[in-house]
């Protein structure tokens, strides 16, 4: 799992620096700062409530017959690891957003790499939205498997229920 996070960091590390470098995006000025990281803050906090959701939804599908088969195999961790992941965006995105609510003295020597954090910020917004509709994909592979119409037998249980008519 940690060589998953380093990666997802690393990636999103280099596009904000690269959006950073080449000013693709416009950073708000400091009048509405404030009022910008709210809403960032407030978009990071609710998808890290989702994520926990959709991991609460994962751990739930221990006590399905079908999910004790995957007991003692990775598959079910390595689901996990996707939504953790997300919501470790989620919370670096809300970190970045309350260091530019609290404004940090100017004496950190943080003036010159403020459109860097600012971009890192967004860019683990992007990448922990990415990553969330990824452990939501992961779980509806899940469920479809669990709970998954097996065709023959829906054939059949349509039929006998045609007869009995």
């Amino acid at each position: 799992m940690k060589k998953k996070i380093i990666i997802s960091l690393i990636i999103t590390f280099l596009l904000g620096s690269i959006c950073s470098y080449f000013d693709l995006v416009d950073i708000p000025d400091v009048s509405s700062m404030r009022s910008y990281q709210f809403n960032i803050i407030t978009i990071s906090t609710v998808f890290v409530g989702f994520s926990f959701t959709t991991l609460g939804i994962i751990m739930g599908f221990s006590s399905e017959g079908i999910i004790k088969q995957f007991k003692n195999t990775t598959v079910m961790i390595r689901k996990c690891e996707i939504t953790v992941c997300s919501i470790i965006h989620f919370v670096i995105s809300s970190l970045i957003s309350l260091a530019f609510i609290f404004d940090p003295p100017k004496s950190l020597g943080l003036g010159n790499l403020k459109p860097f954090i600012f971009m890192f910020g967004i860019m683990n917004l992007l990448m922990g939205i990415f990553v969330f509709g990824w452990s939501v994909y992961e779980t509806y592979k899940i469920i479809r498997r669990i709970y998954g119409i097996n065709q023959a037998e829906l054939e059949e249980k349509l039929e006998a229920f045609g007869n009995n008519e």
